[in-house]
């Protein structure tokens, strides 16, 4: 859960080390961009395995078998319950029941494509098996709810300590190599801005919708110092951003005064990720549809600013690494102003978490991290998994790999084309950069001296 570590903990040797090298070498970008590729090379090649104790737990005792996950089981189920998986013996990837016209459906290929990326770097190791094995994929965000004698496995938990199943990468991960590039990228990037010249407030853009009531009690906050550039971009699952609004308030206790500030002052465009490292802060929040994971706090490691945590209780697979006061700070609508003051007040603090963080991206969220979380996944199911019922017979399923000898007779799943998104397309697909919304110019650089002259590598506001 986030929060629940204590501030303050302790620092890795190699962290504050670097954090002091930041302060010392703060303007020379090309050479940090340089070393942090370096960081982010070495935490794909040669990183330490993930410790994934957790998933033997979830599998119980090693003379368990552990069944094929069944799609005629879920024919009762409310839709987004789940649908089965299956990876054949040649690496085809068969899903039980096509989403296409469901919540869900970008997510399921998505994770094909994650899986498809995941089996060729396992082949590449060595670490393939030919056996065929299955397992119970749920894609809502709140995670699953029930659990079964196959494997249930989903990306979050809104409620971890009473939820079934075990969380795997989500899928907005979308390759090992493809986050690999994504992060080095983005690393270097941050290098290039020096600290002293960026914004000293914290950002924070997302949707409204149904379970976004921390983020509403975030937007009603006051801020006197102009610490905060926060704000809706969109809204979901309402047919106006108002609507949204309104029942937020109605929930939380809201005054009339608070949806009219949010509705005049709180309504930001998006601010594309290329942007995120001109801002010292980073404020991550639960999800707007249940309040459960986001994904953008995936995003946020890389950029070499502090990262702020909105306290709550939703986790993914790799929260368990995080140490409040190490990699982030944990705050809420009582701490966030006090929290922005201390920070500005110690370089130090500054630059050990902007250390803690960045190691944090290098050794629990690099490609390899990904690929190890499914190895041990895979590992306990080659072992363990009941031999499958002979063909692959189940009338609703579909496949991306009908080229393949084992899935030539299943049809192609309706939305297949997302998984040959490359380059912009898929940066555009999982939200990176903005489709049509117009987007929020980088904030003014932080320069001394009473003239502030813009650097030619920033526009111009609009």
């Amino acid at each position: 859960a986030i929060g629940s570590v204590s501030a303050g903990g302790w620092l890795p040797r190699r962290a504050a080390v670097d954090a002091k090298d930041d302060i010392r070498n703060g303007a020379r970008g090309v050479v940090m961009a340089a070393r942090w590729l370096v960081l982010a090379v070495a935490a794909w090649r040669g990183a330490p395995q993930e410790d994934n104790g957790d998933v033997l737990a979830y599998f119980g005792p090693a003379h368990r078998v552990i069944e094929q996950c069944s799609q005629a089981s879920q024919a009762t189920r409310r839709k987004g319950s789940g649908t089965c998986i299956t990876v054949t013996e040649d690496g085809a990837i068969v899903h039980g029941r096509d989403l296409h016209d469901e919540p869900g459906s970008g997510k399921q290929m998505l994770m094909d494509m994650m899986l498809r990326g995941v089996i060729g770097e396992l082949k590449a190791r060595g670490d393939w098996r030919e056996r065929r094995v299955s397992f119970l994929m749920v894609y809502s965000a709140s995670g699953p709810v029930r659990d079964e004698s196959f494997p249930v496995l989903g990306f979050g938990k809104r409620d971890p300590g009473s939820q079934p199943g075990l969380l795997v990468p989500n899928p907005f991960f979308v390759t090992p190599r493809w986050w690999t590039d994504r992060a080095a990228t983005s690393l270097e990037r941050s290098a290039e801005r020096p600290w002293s010249s960026r914004s000293p407030r914290a950002l924070f853009r997302g949707a409204c919708g149904p379970g976004a009531h921390a983020r509403f009690r975030l937007l009603r906050m006051l801020d006197p110092e102009g610490r905060l550039d926060v704000g809706f971009t969109n809204v979901d699952g309402y047919p106006a951003l108002a609507d949204c609004v309104r029942d937020l308030a109605s929930a939380n206790d809201g005054s009339p005064a608070d949806v009219e500030r949010i509705l005049a002052d709180r309504l930001r465009p998006h601010v594309p990720q290329t942007n995120f490292s001109f801002y010292r802060y980073l404020l991550h929040m639960p999800g707007s549809a249940t309040g459960s994971y986001s994904r953008n706090l995936q995003y946020l490691w890389t950029h070499g600013a502090v990262v702020l945590i909105w306290r709550h209780s939703a986790a993914e697979w790799y929260y368990r690494h995080l140490q409040d006061g190490v990699h982030y700070v944990a705050v809420d609508e009582t701490s966030l102003y006090d929290t922005l003051r201390r920070l500005d007040a110690d370089p130090n603090l500054q630059a050990a978490l902007r250390a803690g963080s960045r190691h944090f991206a290098t050794d629990h969220l690099s490609g390899r991290a990904l690929v190890d979380r499914w190895r041990s996944v895979f590992a306990v199911l080659y072992k363990r998994q009941a031999p499958p019922a002979p063909g692959l017979s189940n009338a609703s399923a579909c496949t991306c790999d009908t080229h393949l000898p084992s899935t030539r007779h299943f049809p192609p799943c309706n939305k297949c084309e997302i998984t040959r998104k490359r380059g912009r397309t898929i940066d555009k697909f999982v939200g990176l950069v903005p489709k049509t919304r117009r987007a929020a110019p980088p904030p003014r650089p932080m320069l001394p001296g009473p003239v502030r002259r813009r650097p030619r590598h920033l526009p111009r506001r609009a």
